[in-house]
């Protein structure tokens, strides 16, 4: 991974479903709607497929690089909304950092939107720390 300005955290989120297969059309197109709501309101995305053997697709990863409060609180009401939305939904958020990366996973069941801001708040201070 590249080194980031400061203050600029990488946020690797997977998506999961107990209801759908990764490669079930409805899954993907819930996944993209997710990515381009994180890429309107909060940061850049860059979107990965990892490709499974014996199947059309694989597993989506999303790539946010955030680099403000304000994409930070909007991340983190998006996390929440989404997994609000289905209670078979999680996510698994990595933030990631030069030399660190720490995990969570949302889900809809007694996950506050607070919490989620928290977790990438630290995150996002402590790059701001390392990159000086």
């Amino acid at each position: 991974m590249s080194e980031k300005p400061a203050g600029e955290i990488e946020v690797v989120i997977e998506a999961t479903s107990e209801d759908f297969d990764p490669s079930d059309s409805r899954w993907i197109r819930q996944v993209n709607e997710l990515q381009s709501s994180l890429n309107r309101d909060a940061g850049d995305v860059k979107k990965i497929e990892t490709p499974q053997e014996g199947q059309k697709g694989g597993p989506l990863t999303t790539i946010l690089t955030l680099a403000s409060q304000g994409g930070l609180e909007a991340a983190a009401g998006i996390f929440k909304a989404w997994v609000d939305r289905d209670t078979g939904r999680s996510l698994k958020i990595k933030v990631k950092q030069v030399g660190d990366e720490k995990e969570i996973e949302v889900t809809g069941k007694g996950m506050t939107s607070g919490v989620i801001k928290e977790f990438m708040e630290e995150a996002l201070q402590q790059s701001a720390g390392t990159n000086e």
